[in-house]
């Protein structure tokens, strides 16, 4: 991680469009140097979270390089969560008390362990049990960032507190054979949502939910009661 003097265009932007602040009552801490709190390397899917550290009371600004649409940010938060292999630069832009200093944090995305296991060929719906994993099917192409919130949405991280399996983002041109009739099923009506239980039985199919609500109300409607 390195820190550098943003160009001037940042600099600009960042103190006309009064970007957000931390939480109320977190006291400043100039003394702290800005820094991104995150993890290094990351499997395809698999979600990153990055935080902004120091000074917690600055305005923050995030990129991603290259651009990516599987990069979300918000406030002194980002999320990246991508969709193909390759390296990824977030850089941030802090305004502080003496200025505007940029850090950056280098993730590698690679192919990474073989995902959990996904019951194929597809079974038959049946009731909720004990887990609940998630299967979206999507065209990455026509990924909107309405679509993007909603797969990047808070729902990930209740699954995680109520100890789910991770959830799989797979594109409908995906090659895997395990996840063929799942594609096959969803078919052009996508972005599709599976949701299968311990036993493997498909308690809830259908189009992906339109708000970042509607997708967390459903998954703790069939994940709940574990």
């Amino acid at each position: 991680m390195k820190r550098c003097r943003v160009l001037p265009i940042i600099v600009l932007l960042l103190l006309a469009a009064g970007a957000s602040t931390s939480p109320a009552g977190e006291p400043p801490r100039p003394d702290v140097p800005p820094g991104i709190e995150a993890g290094a390397t990351a499997a395809v899917g698999e979600l990153i979270r990055l935080r902004a550290t120091g000074a917690e009371s600055a305005s923050y600004s995030w990129v991603c390089v290259p651009p990516t649409p599987d990069f979300e940010a918000m406030g002194n938060r980002a999320f990246l969560s991508s969709r193909m292999v390759g390296q990824f630069t977030v850089v941030l832009a802090v305004v502080t008390e003496t200025g505007v200093v940029q850090v950056t944090h280098v993730i590698t995305v690679g192919e990474g362990p073989p995902p959990d296991p996904f019951p194929s060929p597809l079974p038959i719906p049946g009731p909720k049990t004990k887990s609940l994993q998630v299967l979206m099917i999507e065209e990455s192409e026509d990924r909107t960032p309405e679509h993007a919130k909603v797969i990047l949405g808070p729902w990930r991280d209740w699954l995680e507190n109520q100890k789910h399996p991770r959830p799989r983002v797979v594109d409908k041109d995906n090659a895997q054979t395990d996840l063929a009739p799942w594609i096959a099923r969803a078919g052009s009506r996508l972005p599709y949502v599976f949701l299968v239980d311990t036993d493997g039985s498909v308690v809830h199919e259908g189009r992906m939910p339109e708000t970042v609500a509607g997708m967390l109300e459903l998954v703790k409607q069939y994940g709940a009661e574990k």
